[in-house]
C-alpha cells in the first residue's frame, strides 16, 4: 500500500502529465482521455482519487466531462491558459552575473545561462528570490503551472526544502548540483571527477609525480571533493603511482594554518611537486604559504586551481601568481542544460519509469592551461 507521501506525489504526477502532454501536442484540444481505470493503473492510484484529480483539472479549465461518454481536453483550452503557462521559473538571488564576475567560473553564471536558454526558446522567464519564497508563493505557482522551476546551486538544505515543497504541489524541479541529498531530483551537474583527472594527467605529462590534493576549512567533506579525489586517484593509478593522502588545512584565519599543513611536504623528504587547490580563489593563499616556507610558487611547486575565474581576482584585490592550470565547469552551459532537461520531459517520473528516474545530466568540464 502506498504511503500518504507517495500517493501525493502520484496525484501531482497525474495532473502534471496531462498538462505536459497537452503542451507537447500529445493531447489535442477535444481529445478524449484514457478511461479512469486505465489512468488509475498507470499512476498507481485508486479510481476515486483519479476522479478527484480530474475534477480539479476540470475546475481549472483543462478538461470537460460528457456523462456516459468520457473526459475530454477542452476545445477552448487556448483561451483558458494561465499567466505562467509558457514560463520557466528560476530561483536565484542573482539574475545576472556580478559586474566583476566576467569569467563564467562564478556560480552566478548558472542562472544567467538558464535565462538565456529560456529566452532563446521564446518562453517567459520568472526570477524568484529564494529568501522571499514561501508556502503561499509555491501554492500560487502550482495554480499557475509554469513549465517548472530551475534551482541553481546554493545551500543544499534550502534546495532540498524548496524542491520538496514544489514537487509536492506538482511543479517540476531541476537542480544544479550533484549533492547526494538531492539524488531524488532531476539535476544537472559538472563532472568533477573528470576535471581533477584532466588536471592530474596534465601534470603527469610534464614529468611530475608527487601531486597532492589540498583542502582548506571543511571543503574536504563536500560531495565535489570526493568526486575530485576519484578522478585524481584514477589518473595516478593509470600512471602506476600510488595516490597520496590529501593535505588538509583546517585553520583558515591567517597563513599559519596553511603553512603548518604544507611545511612537511615542501621542506622535508620527498618534496611536493604540484598542488591541486580547491579553487582559483585559494591560489593566493597557497602561494603566500609557499613564500613563507622559502618555496617559489609555480617554479619550485606548481599550483593548479579550479573553476576558471582567476582573471577576475586582480580586480577583487588578490595579488598572487595565476594558477598554472584550472578547470572551467562551463556554468553557463549547466544553466542552459537545466532548462533543456526541464522542457524535454525526459526526467518525468511515472510509476513505469520510477526505477530509472531521476535524471542526472553531467556536463563535461574543460581544462584551461593558463599562460604564465
Amino acid at each position: 500500500m502506498a504511503t500518504r507521501k507517495e500517493t501525493g506525489e502520484r496525484k501531482a504526477i497525474l495532473a502534471q502529465a496531462i498538462r505536459r502532454e497537452y503542451r507537447s501536442g500529445t493531447l489535442a484540444p477535444g481529445e478524449m482521455l484514457p478511461p479512469v481505470r486505465a489512468l488509475a493503473t498507470r499512476y498507481g492510484l485508486s479510481k476515486r482519487i483519479v476522479n478527484d484529480e480530474l475534477q480539479k483539472l476540470a475546475e481549472e479549465g483543462w478538461l470537460r466531462t460528457i456523462p456516459r461518454v468520457g473526459i475530454f481536453v477542452r476545445e477552448d483550452l487556448n483561451a483558458s491558459r494561465r499567466f505562467l503557462d509558457h514560463a520557466v521559473v528560476v530561483l536565484t538571488a542573482a539574475e545576472r552575473p556580478h559586474p566583476d564576475h566576467r569569467q563564467s567560473g562564478w556560480l552566478d553564471h548558472v542562472p544567467s545561462g538558464a535565462l538565456r536558454e529560456i529566452h532563446q526558446r521564446g518562453l517567459h522567464s520568472v526570477v524568484l528570490h529564494p529568501e522571499r519564497l514561501c508556502g503561499e508563493v509555491i501554492e500560487r505557482l502550482a495554480v499557475e503551472q509554469p513549465y517548472g522551476v530551475v534551482i541553481p546551486e546554493m545551500d543544499v538544505a534550502v534546495m532540498k526544502e524548496y524542491g520538496e515543497l514544489l514537487r509536492a504541489q506538482g511543479v517540476r524541479v531541476v537542480m544544479n548540483s550533484n549533492d547526494p541529498q538531492l539524488e531524488l531530483f532531476d539535476r544537472v551537474s559538472s563532472d568533477q571527477a573528470q576535471g581533477a583527472y584532466e588536471l592530474t594527467i596534465w601534470l603527469l605529462d610534464r614529468g611530475l609525480r608527487h601531486i597532492r590534493l589540498l583542502w582548506m576549512g571543511d571543503c574536504d567533506t563536500s560531495y565535489w571533493s570526493r568526486e575530485r579525489r576519484i578522478g585524481y586517484e584514477r589518473a595516478l593509478r593509470e600512471a602506476g603511482i600510488k595516490p597520496f593522502e590529501d593535505i588538509v588545512a583546517r585553520e583558515m584565519q591567517g597563513p599559519n594554518g596553511l603553512v603548518a599543513a604544507l611545511k612537511p611536504h615542501l621542506t622535508q623528504g620527498d618534496v611536493l611537486e604540484a598542488i591541486l587547490a580547491p579553487s582559483d580563489g585559494f591560489v593566493s593563499d597557497v602561494a603566500g604559504a609557499c613564500r613563507v616556507l622559502g618555496v617559489h610558487p609555480n617554479k619550485d611547486v606548481l599550483i593548479c586551481g579550479y573553476d576558471n575565474y582567476w582573471q577576475d581576482l586582480a580586480s577583487l584585490g588578490h595579488d598572487a601568481p595565476r594558477p598554472v592550470a584550472t578547470v572551467d565547469k562551463l556554468n553557463e552551459d549547466a544553466g542552459a542544460e537545466a532548462v533543456r532537461l526541464l522542457l524535454d520531459g525526459s526526467g518525468e517520473t511515472t510509476t513505469q519509469n520510477r526505477e530509472t528516474a531521476p535524471v542526472n545530466r553531467v556536463i563535461p568540464p574543460r581544462l584551461v592551461v593558463v599562460p604564465q
